[in-house]
């Protein structure tokens, strides 16, 4: 068996392996892609915010509205807003609904960044066997997917995306430099201000570190600063419109919510970024190719995969793993599989085999985990109980109402139900948070962690509910509760709760079904 593995291996050049490699990164990626929207009837996850604002836009007649109207908290209509413009334009275009858009268009953009990171790769590593094996480390890395396939990925997919593309461009501008190059850059680079603001940040200062560890770095920095003017220039119509209309203040609270604290950096120096399941390969593999850059003196990718978590540590690591899966390609194919080649006579295959059998172990492994990851990501949706309960909510309720929502998940910028019950019902939640970084700054953080002492009400009593809304100064009329579920700190029940609620003569309940009871405050 081993004499046939070393014949296949003969019979193969490094550019055929290439090709093999790059098209079951391709195939294998698109379908752990596209598998979560073709499982899942509603968008995965979050994205009901800006639901409201595809609306908002297309009702508006694609004029930017000044605010948008998710969950009556006057929210400025300040974010990027390519990605509703392209969201509206296709679901016009394809006479579908906003939510059938929101849930195939993240799938189909994520995809898009595959040939992105091919292309930005075989620039950078200059080989085509190390392209491709990173390209397919890149494919199946979960980071590279997750928060991307969800209906907010609407938004940080196209981000990444044109992050990637503009990295691209940048660094062929920077090495040999062209006006093609130049043109990709601003154009890209101008997508990226105008789809997600912390992909805009990362890509700013991607390109920085791009240009700082250029050959000839004093002669481009001409180059750098008319990319710059350009991108600028291709974003001034909407920069100028959104500062007229509201002034520079919701950047500086959004900015101010995207995480500082030394706990966040520490991620950078236990190397657990990438999100994998259980044993950390590409993490390993990548540490290796990190120092292995630095024993060399080629310091661009490691300072690419380090530098970022300095300048925002919440979004950083979906910018590090792009340099990450180069090195893990690097350290694979210069230090791990030759230590696994026989170097003796042609007769001694042994370690050939073994090098075989580890990428196949590696392979099988990665798919596994992208499975897995597909399996978590299809699970976090708005269920069919939820989605009744909420159309009945909005056409039963009167339109001023105000709900606290109780469903037991901790991770409440994580909870499908918070953020798509004011899209769906029109109604105000107490409880939501989304869209509060643009008007409340630092408090945003503050927050978080008062409302999730709220949500943990539902193991105790009606009396926590109140006391915990009067500390938090949240008036309310309606209690939107889960009877029972999962959530991603496991399993829970509140029947306590509702037996209490459903004793007292202070509530009433209006609704319920399966899996939700909506109670009415008798006051």
């Amino acid at each position: 068996m081993a004499e046939k593995i070393s014949k296949v291996e003969k019979s193969l050049t490094d550019d055929e392996k290439a090709v093999l490699l790059m098209i079951a990164a391709l195939l294998f990626g698109v379908w752990l892609r596209l598998a979560p929207a073709f499982t899942a009837g509603f968008p995965l996850n979050d994205g009901g915010m800006f639901y409201s604002m595809i609306r908002d836009l297309r009702q508006n007649g694609y004029a930017l509205p000044a605010f948008t109207s998710y969950n009556n908290l006057g929210i400025p209509y300040a974010y990027p807003p390519l990605p509703f413009y392209l969201a509206g334009w296709l679901a016009d275009l394809f006479r579908t609904s906003d939510l059938v858009v929101l849930l195939w268009l993240p799938a189909l953009i994520n995809i898009l960044t595959l040939p992105a990171f091919a292309l930005l790769a075989k620039a950078m590593l200059g080989s085509r066997i190390k392209t491709a094996l990173a390209t397919f480390f890149y494919a199946l890395m979960p980071l590279s997917m997750d928060w991307f396939l969800m209906g907010g990925g609407l938004t940080r997919g196209l981000g990444q995306l044109f992050l990637i593309l503009t990295c691209w461009g940048a660094y062929k501008l920077f090495t040999s430099y062209s006006r093609q190059a130049l043109a990709v850059t601003i154009i890209s680079g101008a997508m990226v201000v105008l789809s997600h603001p912390e992909s805009a940040l990362l890509a700013v200062t991607s390109v920085g570190i791009l240009w700082l560890f250029s050959p000839g770095r004093r002669h481009n920095l001409p180059r750098a600063f008319l990319a710059g003017a350009g991108v600028l220039l291709l974003c001034a119509p909407w920069l100028v419109y959104v500062l007229h209309l509201h002034g520079i203040e919701p950047f500086v609270q959004a900015m101010q919510t995207s995480g500082t604290s030394l706990f966040m950096w520490t991620a950078i120096f236990t190397f657990d970024f990438t999100q994998e399941s259980s044993l950390a390969v590409l993490a390993v593999f990548g540490l290796i190719g990190l120092f292995i850059q630095l024993s060399k003196r080629e310091y661009l990718l490691p300072a690419w995969v380090v530098l970022p978590f300095f300048i925002n540590p919440r979004s950083s690591a979906r910018t590090a793993i792009i340099p990450l899966a180069m090195l893990a390609a690097t350290s694979l194919l210069d230090v791990i599989l030759p230590a696994m080649q026989a170097k003796s006579s042609p007769k001694n295959n042994s370690k050939c085999l073994v090098g075989y059998l580890f990428l196949g172990y590696i392979f099988i492994y990665l798919l596994a985990s992208g499975f897995g990851l597909d399996q978590r990501i299809t699970a976090n949706q708005l269920n069919m109980s939820d989605q009744q309960a909420m159309l009945w909510v909005g056409q039963n309720t009167p339109v001023e109402s105000k709900f606290i929502i109780l469903t037991g998940e901790p991770m409440m910028m994580r909870d499908p139900i918070l953020e798509w019950f004011p899209a769906l019902t029109g109604r105000r939640s107490q409880t939501t948070l989304q869209g509060w970084e643009w008007i409340s700054g630092q408090k945003f953080n503050l927050a978080l962690s008062s409302y999730q002492e709220l949500n943990k009400c539902f193991q105790l009593d009606p009396a926590c509910v109140i006391g915990q809304a009067n500390k938090l100064e949240i008036p309310f009329d309606h209690l939107y509760v889960k009877k029972q579920g999962s959530s991603s700190a496991g399993f829970f029940y509140t029947r306590g709760l509702v037996s209490e609620l459903e004793k007292s003569p202070d509530y009433k309940v209006i609704f319920e079904n399966d899996s939700v009871i909506v109670f009415d405050r008798i006051e």
